[in-house]
């Protein structure tokens, strides 16, 4: 038991140092996945809207710049390393400038001209497929931030921002009870993020069944004559 407890310590302190290293304020500074936990926050589906712009500036540059194919492959995979590696998906808001920038340029006329009737084609239906593609997921990514809840977002991502949603619950314990229970109820304890922020939830809650009792306590005391 005592090995065993030790053991569970020291996994304690290691999520210690993986949340504290992830909670760090500048969002440079985190990991890919805590970038991307960020911006799920109030983009739900984040990992999706890169993959689409991906899609998006490969189309795109097939049809309006082909000889710089190998380029905007390789740029593609930069971005990528660095989106993952370091700093989630800001990076792919690069693609997503160009692309738009090319799709701009390729309704110009002075260029357009210079299309052939295939390529114009093909530019007006992979512009109008983009545009669907964005009315679809803004649609459904203001359904999941509309019926997501804060612990469902936590148990999902953790990190930097689940850890700053998880503090903000915490705060209020008494008004966020609820909440704060059924994330103990749904950890995966062979996580050692979930079991250091259980470990946060309950401390929380104990300290605030203890002040309810202590208001309970005074007030069935009788009052001084």
């Amino acid at each position: 038991m005592i090995v065993k407890g030790r053991g569970v310590k020291k996994r304690m302190l290691t999520a210690a140092i993986i949340v504290g290293v992830s909670s760090l304020p500048n969002t440079a500074t985190a990991c890919g996945m805590c970038g991307f936990g960020i911006l799920e926050y109030t983009l739900p589906h984040t990992m999706f809207w890169c993959l689409g712009i991906t899609i998006w500036f490969c189309a795109v540059g097939i049809i309006t710049a082909p000889k710089k194919f190998v380029t905007d492959l390789i740029a593609v995979f930069v971005i990528f390393f660095l989106g993952t590696a370091f700093f989630g998906p800001f990076p792919f808001g690069l693609l997503a400038l160009t692309a738009c920038t090319r799709t701009i340029s390729g309704f110009l006329p002075n260029i357009r001209k210079k299309m052939s009737e295939k390529s114009k084609r093909s530019l007006s239906a992979v512009t109008a497929m983009a545009l669907v593609g964005i009315a679809v997921g803004l649609a459904m990514s203001v359904h999941t931030l509309n019926t997501r809840s804060d612990v469902d977002f936590i148990l999902r991502w953790g990190g930097y921002q689940g850890r700053a949603v998880l503090h903000n619950l915490i705060a209020e314990p008494q008004k966020n009870e609820v909440q704060l229970k059924q994330f103990l109820s749904n950890i995966d304890r062979s996580d050692i993020v979930h079991l250091y922020f259980a470990e946060k939830v309950s401390k929380a809650l104990a300290t605030m069944e203890k002040e309810r009792a202590a208001a309970d306590t005074k007030a069935d005391l009788p009052e001084e004559q």
